[in-house]
């Protein structure tokens, strides 16, 4: 019951701190946030969702004309409930932070189901806190926003697949990603192969369920194949993937050591600012604990692991652009990793070699550590 009683406790005061870094930016009348960055994304999902509280559609009207709504709508559909509440153009602020507490929140489930102590969560959670960009991404009017509440949600649903309800949650959890963004669609590939591994002596019993979600999808994807958003993403999909310019072999070698700078060093570009996804830090004690985990025969938790986190990169790696923007998953995996290793290994030293290595993690976001504190007090 102490032990409950002090994860509860443990739970509240981790979001009362997320609150406290992320909420007085709402009062700061000249913050970033007001200007709908970064451009076009931060007008597109906002606008866009404000017209459609107001019944006006998707699309974005101009004295030019209509510009037609060309990405996966369910971002622009959430925050339109936030805008039919208040039409104050930086509702989608509010929209972000409650994505934000979910994300914490869904993490900490993970967590607390697969450990056994309090000092799995107090690593995991602060792992996660020590990425700093969680505190600055509510301030963007972005898909990253969802899409990391979501990412969240199918690894809670992946981890001990043994019921109808995880069947499902890892279902929805599968679909929303793909109405937020399909670059998420090798996620989506190897979350569903995770999954079926873990059911493959149940799969009988589950065959209904299985074939009962796979025409959910299927219906779902025709029927939005026949509306006019839906044409207009795919027109522009297809385009993307057959251009060269988009899509190419030749950006695999720069990309490769663009990202590696992105994960071990922090270096490189998150939308404007100078930060990467993680660092060699963190990274390290990641590929330890995947190592450590297969060696003490914790398959499922290695495999999950390890498979995500590759699967993040066959379509980025020849993408024209590099971002750390479209690796942030990362930041959930390392976390989760984090709590499982000092969960294994019951060592002091573990613990602080964890601790140091946030503090370095800290330490390398140093210029995005000063723009929060000028952004948000």
């Amino acid at each position: 019951m102490i032990k409950i009683k002090n994860k509860k406790i443990f739970i509240i005061t981790t979001i009362f701190l997320y609150l406290i870094v992320t909420l007085p930016a709402i009062f700061d009348t000249n913050h970033v946030m007001k200007n709908l960055e970064p451009y076009p994304d931060g007008i597109l999902f906002s606008l866009s969702a404000r017209n459609l509280s107001l019944g006006q559609g998707l699309s974005l009207i101009t004295n030019w004309g209509e510009v037609p709504f060309w990405v996966p709508p369910l971002y622009s559909w959430y925050l339109a409930i936030f805008y039919f509440i208040s039409s104050n153009v930086t509702s989608f602020y509010f929209a972000n932070l409650l994505l934000g507490l979910g994300t914490i929140f869904n993490i900490y489930l993970s967590i607390k189901k697969t450990t056994k102590n309090l000092i799995p969560l107090i690593i995991g959670l602060s792992t996660y806190f020590s990425h700093l960009v969680i505190f600055w991404l509510p301030s963007l009017a972005m898909t990253e926003n969802l899409s990391l509440f979501l990412f969240s949600l199918l690894i809670l649903g992946l981890i001990e697949v043994k019921n109808k309800q995880k069947v499902l949650l890892i279902v929805l959890s599968s679909l929303g990603l793909l109405l937020v963004r399909l670059s998420v669609f090798p996620i989506i590939l190897v979350a569903f192969l995770l999954a079926i591994f873990q059911l493959r002596d149940k799969l009988s019993k589950y065959l209904k369920q299985i074939i009962f979600s796979s025409l959910i999808i299927i219906f779902v994807s025709f029927y939005l194949s026949k509306i006019e958003i839906s044409k207009t993403i795919i027109s522009t999909i297809s385009n993307s993937i057959f251009d060269p310019i988009f899509f190419s072999i030749d950006f695999i070698y720069d990309n490769f050591i663009n990202y590696f700078n992105l994960l071990f060093f922090h270096k490189g570009q998150f939308l404007w600012m100078q930060v990467g996804v993680t660092s060699w830090p963190i990274l390290g004690l990641f590929l330890y604990s995947v190592y450590l985990l297969d060696k003490l025969k914790k398959i499922k938790k290695s495999r999950l692991l390890i498979t995500l986190f590759l699967s993040l990169f066959p379509l980025q790696i020849i993408f024209y652009i590099v971002d750390a923007r479209y690796l942030i998953y990362i930041i959930i995996l390392v976390s989760i990793s984090g709590a499982w290793l000092v969960n294994e290994v019951k060592n002091k030293k573990i613990i602080i070699v964890f601790f140091i290595a946030i503090i370095l993690n800290i330490f390398l976001q140093k210029n995005l550590l000063k723009q929060l504190i000028a952004d948000n007090w």
